[in-house]
């Protein structure tokens, strides 16, 4: 299984030595959709960038098919004289990563 783990350590000092006392929490990873925290954010993104870029009015949020499979979302605008011509697929990847302040456990 993958784990992200937390390094913690705490420094006790005494006379004679410092001990170092190092544990670990453990968290599964999280899912990142190309750096945003879900898909709903995500589609929203890809749709803002496409109409800032192409700048068509008319062609909503809900006029967009969507493909999403465990590993990448990408949408298109439908073909229409309003939305446009053909349009092609951008592949917006769905990963896993830690946490802050957590690191991939390799065990």
């Amino acid at each position: 299984m993958n784990y992200c783990r937390l390094f913690l350590l705490s420094l006790i000092l005494s006379a004679n030595a410092t001990f170092a006392n190092a544990f670990a929490a453990d968290r599964s990873p999280e899912l990142s959709y190309s750096g945003y925290g879900t898909a709903p954010e995500l589609k929203m993104a890809i749709y803002s960038i496409w109409i800032a870029q192409f700048g068509l009015v008319g062609c909503g949020f809900e006029q967009w098919s969507w493909i999403e499979t465990p590993t990448y979302i990408t949408g298109v605008p439908e073909t229409s004289p309003i939305c446009g011509g053909s349009h092609g697929y951008n592949y917006y990847y769905i990963t896993k990563v830690c946490a802050t302040g957590y690191v991939a456990d390799k065990s």
